[in-house]
């Protein structure tokens, strides 16, 4: 965090343009880490949730949150978890699929 805060301060002598995009840019990539974060739960923790499980995100607020797809409500969209999960070729196991997470967080927090 101490990076980001030195970059931003770098930012604000540089021009404040630039800074409106560096935020943007820290903005997207906090709200990609909560999706790799709850990707990676589900894989840890596979056996405790349901086959259809999804990440829901509140469309105001940007809150999520894992949940069967049974359970969303108005107001949240919903990504099936699958959509999310990568298989590696050489041992079969499933990880995250960053392209993924990075297209999801992209819908939120347009960059120029």
């Amino acid at each position: 965090m101490l990076y980001f805060k030195c970059l931003l301060s770098v930012c604000k002598l540089i021009n404040p343009a630039a800074m409106k995009t560096m935020n943007a840019h820290i903005a997207r990539n906090v709200f990609n880490e909560k999706i790799v974060d709850l990707v990676n739960d589900y894989l840890d923790n596979r056996n405790v949730y349901p086959e259809d499980t999804c990440i829901a995100v509140q469309k105001l607020t940007g809150e999520m949150k894992l949940l069967p797809a049974t359970e969303t409500n108005p107001g949240w969209e919903v990504y099936p978890i699958s959509s999310f999960l990568h298989q590696i070729e050489y041992n079969g196991m499933m990880e995250v699929d960053i392209v993924a997470t990075l297209d999801l967080a992209d819908k939120y927090y347009f960059i120029k």
